[in-house]
């Protein structure tokens, strides 16, 4: 089966390359959302842009 993501790695730098601040917790999250085949529900606040 191909893996969308080979580490939590590589999902740090695609969202990286997205413009999206991601830190080692959220990737691994992503990662392992995805290696699972499962949801990945988060919650954060909003901050607007100025």
């Amino acid at each position: 089966m191909t893996w969308p993501f080979e580490s939590p790695d590589a999902v740090e730098r695609l969202l990286d390359q997205s413009d999206y601040l991601a830190d080692d917790g959220l990737a691994t999250a992503v990662f392992l959302a995805a290696r699972l085949g499962r949801p990945l529900f988060s919650t954060g606040r909003r901050v607007e842009e100025s």
